[in-house]
Parts: C-alpha cells; sequence; structure tokens
C-alpha cells in the first residue's frame, strides 16, 4: 500500500464529466447542487476510486504503524472524502437519502480518524476503523438493494463479496465517533460473533512456532486449519525474555492464505528473545 496518485485531478475530472455540480451555500459550505439525481452515481465512483488506489498499492508493503502505513490508508479514505464530503452538507428532497449520505460520510471520517491510534494504541484502532467500515459496508449493501448501486464491471465482483459480509443497515449515528460502539452492538447480536471467531483465530496462532534461519530471519510455518480463508492475516508476536518478561512485539503479515494451505510468516529482529507469545493481530476474511 502506498500513497495514490493525483485524487484532486481524478475529482476534477469526474465533476466535469459526472454532472455533479458543486456550489457554495450562503453559510459558506460547500454542497453539491441537486444531490438526490447524483448522490449515489458518486457513491460508485467514490468506491472505485477507492479500490483504484489500492490496487495500484497492492505488491508493496509498509511496516505496521509506520508513517508510510497512515500515509496510504489515508489516501484511500481521502479517495471517497474527496469526492463525497459535499452530501453531508447538502439538502436532499429524500429526507432519508439525506440521513444516509451524512451518515456514509460520517462513517469515511470515523475510518479516517482512527488514524490517529495506529502507532500508539493498535487495538483501539482496529475497534474504531472496523466499526466506520462495517457501518460503510451495510450503506453500500441498502444502496445496491434499494438504489440500484453499480459498479463498472471489473469490480462487480468485489462489490458482491463487500455486501455479501455486511451487516443490515446501521442506525443513523449522531457523531462519527458514536460509528464504531454501535456497529460493534450489531456485530455481537449477529451468529458469528466475532469475539469467538477471534478467540478462535488466536488458539489457532497461539501454536505457531517460529525458527530462525541462517539469514537471521524467524520463520513461523503453519497449516491454515481455521476453516477461513484470508485476504490478508497478521499476528501479533510478543518477545518474551527468559523471565517471561516482554521485550518487543512484532506484526508478521501473509496476504492470500485459503483454507488448507500453508502460510509462512516471516520477521526480523535484532532483539534478543527466549520464547513468544502468538495471536492474530487483524485479518481480512475471503468470502466465497
Amino acid at each position: 500500500m502506498a500513497v495514490v496518485l493525483s485524487l484532486a485531478l481524478i475529482l476534477i475530472c469526474l465533476s466535469a464529466c459526472g454532472g455533479t455540480k458543486i456550489k457554495t451555500d450562503d453559510n459558506g459550505k460547500t454542497v453539491v447542487d441537486n444531490p438526490d439525481k447524483t448522490f449515489i452515481m458518486d457513491v460508485s465512483k467514490a468506491i472505485q476510486a477507492r479500490w483504484k488506489a489500492t490496487d495500484a498499492d497492492s505488491e508493496k508493503t509498509f511496516e505496521l504503524k509506520s508513517n508510510e502505513e497512515k500515509d496510504a490508508l489515508t489516501s484511500y479514505i481521502d479517495a471517497e472524502l474527496e469526492i463525497l464530503a459535499p452530501y453531508a452538507s447538502s439538502t436532499f428532497k429524500d429526507a432519508a437519502m439525506q440521513t444516509k449520505a451524512a451518515n456514509y460520510v460520517k462513517a469515511l471520517e470515523a475510518q479516517k480518524s482512527a488514524l490517529e491510534y495506529l502507532k500508539e494504541d493498535r487495538a483501539k484502532f482496529l475497534e474504531l476503523f472496523a466499526g466506520g467500515y462495517a457501518q460503510e459496508k451495510a450503506l453500500l449493501k441498502d444502496f445496491v438493494e434499494n438504489y440500484n448501486l453499480t459498479v463498472a464491471e471489473e469490480y462487480q465482483e468485489r462489490l458482491a463479496e463487500l455486501v455479501a459480509t455486511a451487516a443490515v443497515p446501521a442506525a443513523p449515528a449522531d457523531d462519527a465517533e458514536e460509528t464504531a460502539p454501535e456497529e460493534e452492538k450489531s456485530n455481537e447480536q449477529a451468529p458469528a460473533d466475532p469475539k469467538t471467531a477471534k478467540e478462535a483465530l488466536d488458539d489457532w496462532a497461539s501454536a505457531i512456532a517460529f525458527k530462525q534461519q541462517d539469514d537471521g530471519s524467524y520463520v513461523g510455518e503453519v497449516e491454515n486449519t481455521t476453516g477461513k480463508s484470508f485476504n490478508q492475516i497478521s499476528l501479533q508476536v510478543i518477545l518474551l525474555d527468559a523471565d517471561g518478561n516482554e521485550v518487543g512485539r512484532i506484526y508478521p503479515t501473509v496476504n492470500e492464505l485459503s483454507s488448507g494451505s500453508t502460510g509462512k510468516f516471516t520477521f526480523k529482529t535484532d532483539t534478543k528473545f527466549a520464547s513468544t507469545n502468538v495471536s492474530v493481530d487483524f485479518y481480512d476474511e475471503k468470502t466465497a
């Protein structure tokens, strides 16, 4: 992942060619003229801009918790916000659509706000980011099923997979910070409790043993017996000294780990350690 091309140029092209008219209202806010007509069309453009950005970085790897990782994630969210932010202040004829537009922008802003915790508190970052992303997916599901949201052919399968993993549309949130807790409550009521699923993955990860290689790196080779396939899965490896005290943390990641296949988690460190405590830090499950 990395920072994307000129999003400003993309926005200019979309605004000029797509018929969306931006103006400044009497309060000095940037709004959309006739938003009912263009919102769904611009949601489609926004998510495709985000996917185009992530695809451009698909072969790049950044160190977790680094400035580069934060910049990349910010650029993906901004790819949508550059197009959709004006809708949050716009006046729709359809009151329900106006609420959904505002909540969609809030879901994006919640994801972006979560990045402030990327380095210092990864657990909080994951919680808040997942909450905002879950609400975005729920709204996209609503837009597909009730407003005929479509995307270009090359993205149709991706949109279908995303919608298939979405919860029912979340209730309107009063502000961006409330998005994550509300979505967390929704997830807890789902048949597959995320907390239980995470515990099962942690049990699987805890058995991974890392062996030092000739080049000084450490490799943990493991069969994926979780019954799930992943686009990406990241471990938290706590390094312990001989007395069991923590001396460091590493976050090795594997992409494209199918059920039943074998993955290799690799890391390098100059820190001396005697043992490890391994759990799952983050995972993006692949849908059928």
